[in-house]
């Protein structure tokens, strides 16, 4: 930016108040990342903790977390295939039959929900 194009922006009251306001905007932006990167540590710490000891549910005045977990099968089994895996009926027959039918592996991925007050 040249000398003058800074004088201009200097002396106009609306861009002087428009250029603190992207200012304040970007400290702020600044510090939400900083507190989003904290948040998803501290998510996968309860998350980590929670599997490791058992715990399904947290709950006090704040409101609550819970153990989360989503399943997921892969595999080549033509019984079990649509265009796609049909998990449906492969979730379907470890229901009834207690194990997973050949060809298939499983998948988990734990996650946490919240909800607070």
């Amino acid at each position: 930016m040249t000398t003058k194009q800074s004088d201009l922006l200097a002396t106009k009251p609306a861009t002087k108040k428009a250029l603190a306001v992207l200012q304040k905007f970007a400290e702020q932006e600044k510090a939400f990342k900083a507190l989003e990167a904290s948040k998803k540590e501290a998510e996968a710490t309860i998350l980590e903790a929670m599997v490791a000891n058992d715990i399904q549910k947290i709950e006090g005045d704040w409101g609550y977390i819970t153990k989360a977990s989503r399943k997921s099968y892969k595999g080549s089994n033509a019984d079990f295939m649509k265009e796609v895996l049909d998990t449906a009926k492969v979730s379907a027959h470890v229901t009834l039959n207690g194990e997973l039918p050949e060809g298939i592996t499983q998948s988990e991925t734990n996650y946490i929900t919240k909800k607070f007050k």
